[in-house]
Parts: C-alpha cells; sequence; structure tokens
C-alpha cells in the first residue's frame, strides 16, 4: 500500500515555465507567509519547483509567466542534480504537479493606466503571530 504523498501549494511564478523535454514542463513558484515578530512585519518567502508532464505541461507554458499566481496540486519527488564543479550529486525535492490552477491575468485599465496585480488575493498579507504560531 502506498503512504500518502499529497502537497497543495499556492504562489507566484518566479519565471515563464520552461520545457525539461518533450512534454516535461518545470517552473518556480515563491510561496510567501507573513508573519508579525515584535510589531515589525516580516516575510517569509520559500521557492519551490514545480514539474508538470504531458498535456498539462503544455497548458502551463503557455499560461505560466513571471508573476502570474498559481496554485498546484501534486506529490512530492526527489531528484538529483549534478554539479560538475564540485563532482556531487545534491538531492531537491520538487512537487510532481497532477493539477495546476492559474490565477486570472488582470488588464491595465486604460482610464487610470493603472496596472493592476495579478496576485491581489495573494499580496494581502495574512498576519500571522509569531508567538501563536509555536504554540
Amino acid at each position: 500500500m502506498n503512504n500518502l504523498n499529497s502537497v497543495l501549494i499556492e504562489g507566484t511564478a518566479t519565471m515563464s515555465a520552461k520545457f525539461e523535454s518533450e512534454s516535461v514542463c518545470r517552473f518556480t513558484i515563491c510561496s510567501n507567509r507573513f508573519l508579525n515578530v515584535g510589531g515589525s512585519i516580516e516575510n517569509e518567502q520559500t521557492p519551490i519547483t514545480i514539474e508538470a508532464h504531458g498535456k498539462l505541461a503544455e497548458s502551463c507554458k503557455i499560461h505560466i509567466h513571471k508573476g502570474r499566481g498559481v496554485r498546484a496540486v501534486g506529490r512530492l519527488k526527489q531528484i538529483s542534480i549534478y554539479y560538475s564543479e564540485h563532482k556531487i550529486f545534491i538531492p531537491r525535492l520538487i512537487v510532481e504537479a497532477e493539477h495546476v490552477e492559474f490565477r486570472p491575468d488582470f488588464k491595465v485599465d486604460e482610464e487610470s493606466e493603472k496596472e493592476y496585480s495579478p496576485n491581489s488575493a495573494m499580496t494581502e498579507p495574512f498576519i500571522e503571530d509569531d508567538e501563536n504560531a509555536k504554540q
């Protein structure tokens, strides 16, 4: 019987999606967490690499660009990256996506000429007290 290996992660794409091979696409999102530490707000950023396969990869390649809000559901997978300079393999965890949602892209308002944030709901900080989080 397989053990539970499930991930739900939400964040902002740090760059456009790129094909690793014909049917494999990789992109990185940055998941933000805002904390209230001693009266000041701190932003904890966690970069996560996501890998998609097949038709999902093609869709990610079309829709994901820097700044786009993304939500991915998948499983953790360990890969090894070879660094020839040091002649060693470094293990890395990535999320192998089974489902990817794209947050809406907002267009520029022509009247006010202001650009709406593509991640307006994601950039609103949810403040969590560091003292309460540790309990």
